[in-house]
């Protein structure tokens, strides 16, 4: 069978996943070829395609003529057109590797923590000379212990960052369609409405999907809502927040952040957010480990193997069957 691999080159520098792949598959018969654009043309003769965060557009899909799967080797699949493969017969599956829940949750208490500490700001006074403690703690350094955390969505991440804050000694409350009775019970949670957890909430971390629903979910309305000063953490989407409302609620510091995730990324040169107090941001990494990347590529790999064999294969995202 002949695959396609489309790995985006900031994941893989030094092609170090074609490798794991070629080792993975290289012996089963597989005749393997990669491509870090995936153009109108690139899927032409192709049994099957592993994608790791490239878009794969519409055109390519309609002149594919022996493709069986697109296999996302991500949870998300926002770049891919996955209606036209539905329309073309083709499935598009992701892959639901365990740990990517751990990766996040750790990422969304760097932010949370960098913000409360003041971590980024203490660095760049030392390094350039001075010593800024007088600064920062006129400034305000926060602890979390005794805060209340609202988390907005409790899928698999809200759980796993319900659980740091619990062990952080943090007041925990939810907002989610769907009452989770075995975590109230564990951590004192309470589900309560989005306006509520905004109303009381010291952190609120956001742990949504991007839908319909969710987009421009937390805007000039909801940040002024908050309590001052509480810290708005997003390790999601970035269309989940109005980036503009949130930079104006940062500039008149009624607000703090640490985000991960952007709407459009990067931000363009310019924008309020990059230049606004009381901000802490990475360039949307907060799933990405040198472990964690390679556990979900091969977690990619087995549903191919899978496909190869004439087994089902899992996690379809298009409703398509092989």
């Amino acid at each position: 069978m002949r695959l396609l691999t489309a790995l985006a080159e900031i994941y893989n520098p030094d092609q170090r996943l074609d490798r794991v792949v070629e080792s993975e598959l290289g012996a089963d018969g597989w005749e393997i070829s990669r491509t870090t654009s995936v153009d109108s043309d690139a899927l032409a003769g192709v049994d099957a395609m592993l994608v790791m965060m490239l878009p794969v557009p519409s055109e390519a899909i309609v002149r594919a003529d022996s493709l069986r799967l697109i296999q996302a080797a991500s949870r998300g699949y926002d770049a891919i057109d996955i209606e036209a493969a539905a329309r073309r017969g083709i499935p598009v599956c992701n892959v639901h590797t365990a740990g990517h829940a751990d990766t996040v949750a750790e990422h969304t208490f760097a932010l949370l923590l960098a913000v409360a500490k003041q971590v980024p700001a203490g660095h760049a006074g030392i390094v350039s000379g001075g010593w800024p403690a007088p600064a920062l703690v006129g400034a305000g350094l926060s602890e979390l212990v005794g805060k209340t955390i609202g988390l907005v969505g409790l899928g698999e991440i809200g759980k796993q960052v319900a659980r740091r804050a619990d062990a952080f000694g943090m007041h925990l409350v939810y907002a989610d369609e769907v009452a989770d009775a075995v975590l109230e019970c564990r951590y004192g949670m309470r589900r309560v409405s989005l306006d509520d957890l905004l109303t009381v909430s010291d952190v609120v971390s956001l742990h949504v999907p991007l839908t319909e629903a969710t987009a421009g979910l937390i805007g000039g309305r909801e940040l002024a809502l908050m309590k001052p000063r509480a810290i708005v953490v997003n390790t999601s989407r970035g269309p989940v927040v109005d980036l503009d409302a949130l930079a104006s609620a940062l500039h008149d510091g009624r607000v703090r952040a640490g985000l991960d995730v952007f709407d459009p990324e990067p931000p363009p040169a310019g924008h309020p957010i990059l230049s606004a107090p009381g901000l802490v941001c990475s360039p949307h990494i907060g799933g990405v480990t040198t472990e964690m990347v390679e556990r979900v590529l091969r977690d990619g790999v087995q549903n191919l193997r899978r496909l190869q064999r004439g087994e089902p294969i899992r996690h379809v995202v298009n409703g398509v069957s092989p």
